[in-house]
């Protein structure tokens, strides 16, 4: 006889549609980026990156210069550190959800862009997205439109209004 309920799922058969992400706070990636900008230009006199670059500066990227990604690989610990993050979120399920602002907000997804974020993963483009954007908004452009231009006052007052409607 069993003890497993009928009603109930055997729950070694389940298995998890995504798995959502919590430790991936931008204010924690920002955090461990000042913390590897400190750690980076501490010594200017000595490294030719600092040399060559200032703070402004550290988002160019052409065909002879990479500053950001140059950073990432004399300094790797930051990647590495939000990388297993990721990984280990990936072994236990394929689909990683994030919210809209560790996203968008956080340097790591924009310091390395999707392409590297996906062969992190071991994927390659063609296999599609394993990130899901979850965000208080239908789409991910009214998410974003709501993080960057929506004023403080126009949030509460459509937070108010959603409250009211339900």
């Amino acid at each position: 006889m069993s003890t497993t309920s009928s009603r109930y799922p055997e729950t070694s058969t389940l298995r998890p549609r995504a798995i959502m992400v919590t430790n991936f706070d931008s204010t924690e990636q920002k955090r461990a980026w000042r913390k590897l900008l400190a750690e980076a230009f501490q010594d200017e006199q000595n490294s030719p990156l600092a040399q060559s670059t200032v703070f402004e500066n550290l988002w160019h990227k052409d065909h002879e210069r990479r500053v950001c990604e140059n950073l990432l690989n004399e300094h790797t610990q930051f990647a590495t550190y939000f990388a297993g993050i990721l990984r280990t979120a990936y072994l236990y399920c394929p689909q990683i959800m994030l919210t809209d602002v560790e996203v968008c907000d956080g340097v790591f997804f924009l310091a390395l862009g999707p392409s590297t974020v996906n062969a992190l993963l071991g994927k390659s483009y063609k296999d599609g997205p394993s990130i899901t954007i979850s965000g208080r908004a239908d789409t991910f452009e009214e998410c974003l439109f709501e993080c960057t231009i929506a004023t403080l006052d126009a949030a509460q007052h459509n937070a108010e209004r959603n409250f009211i409607g339900d």
